[in-house]
């Protein structure tokens, strides 16, 4: 996002905007379209800010489309500096203003303005969860035999379980359908698995009855899962945007011992990945929230909860050539 672009008069979002990478945004009169859009001239005639000053909004024109209308109606409302602020942290949560090569976005899925205003004040939380559950919903079937005939990923549990005490409790951040989850088990440990999606649990209940089980978003774990003397996170974190970070280490630093570990299992990058992000599967079009993480930014995240960064993990190379890297952290005093 650049802030400096502003606003549009109409209430397009110049910062956001993916139209035009030099455009310096409608009210600095860096739009190429400013000499017949009916907006940038009223306004300018009439000394506004925008149409939403104007007694006449709204007035037609591109006021005709919803998310430009509802855009206005939201900054008339609620003022310039809360749209940018609002704009700015939905992106930050992987919200799309315009997709790569087009000139829509997230905000074109909405059927009515109060939609757009809903998504504008903190919605795209619940819609993030919900795209990411849908996903994992669907493929479950197919994730689960794939996975559970794999077993690359044990040397590197075996490496975890070994920093753990005998019979350790252990928490499997993201469990998916419980493929992780029943090596831990024949590794010896005691498993809780959480994970969002619910098709998923279902099979890692139906193929592990001897470990536990739960729906749940780790972005609010329950300390009544108990405390546990390892976390393993694969692949979960991929779906938490560095904002997020410090939150999810907070969650997991109240359900771990003093001393405990945690794995984790991410791709190397910074920031939303489209090209991850966006994937069809079966002929259908998912948006599953893909993030990127390097050990920087992990790191800052996990000591501001109380971690140590302990060392990092060789992983297979049938992940490690797709960027995938692995990082263990230790828990310090509670």
């Amino acid at each position: 996002m650049n802030r400096d672009k502003g606003l549009a008069y109409c209430g397009l979002a110049c910062c956001v905007c993916g139209e035009n990478e030099t455009c310096a945004g409608c009210r600095n009169a860096g739009c190429t379209n400013k000499e017949w859009c009916k907006h940038f001239n009223c306004c300018k005639e009439k000394g506004l800010n925008g149409c939403w000053e104007c007694g006449e909004f709204p007035c037609g024109g591109m006021h005709e489309k919803l998310r430009i209308l509802a855009f206005a109606e939201y900054i008339k409302r609620n003022g310039e500096d809360k749209m940018l602020d609002r704009l700015e942290q939905n992106e930050k949560s992987g919200v799309v203003y315009h997709y790569q090569g087009q000139l829509v976005g997230d905000y074109d899925k909405c059927e009515t303005v109060d939609e757009v205003i809903e998504m504008l004040d903190g919605e795209p939380y619940l819609k993030h969860s919900m795209d990411i559950q849908m996903f994992y919903n669907d493929i479950s079937e197919e994730f689960a035999k794939a996975w559970y005939e794999n077993d690359s990923l044990l040397p590197v549990l075996k490496l975890f379980v070994s920093l753990l005490p005998p019979s350790p409790n252990v928490l499997d951040l993201g469990c998916g359908a419980g493929y992780e989850s029943m090596r831990l088990k024949k590794l010896g440990a005691n498993v809780t698995g959480i994970d969002y999606s619910e098709e998923p649990i279902k099979i890692a209940k139906r193929k592990n009855p001897d470990c536990h089980f739960e729906i749940m978003d780790f972005r609010e774990i329950s300390a009544e899962l108990g405390c546990f003397d390892g976390i393993v996170a694969l692949a979960s974190l991929i779906h938490i945007s560095e904002d997020e970070l410090k939150l999810v280490f907070m969650n997991m630093k109240n359900v771990i011992r003093e001393s405990g570990y945690v794995l984790i299992a991410v791709v190397e990058g910074q920031g939303l990945s489209e090209e991850r992000t966006f994937i069809e599967q079966n002929g259908k079009h998912y948006k599953r929230y893909f993030y990127l993480h390097n050990k920087d930014s992990l790191s800052n995240a996990a000591k501001s909860a109380g971690f140590e960064f302990l060392q990092t993990v060789e992983l297979p190379e049938e992940h490690a050539k797709h960027g995938w890297i692995g990082l263990i952290y230790q828990a310090g005093k509670r």
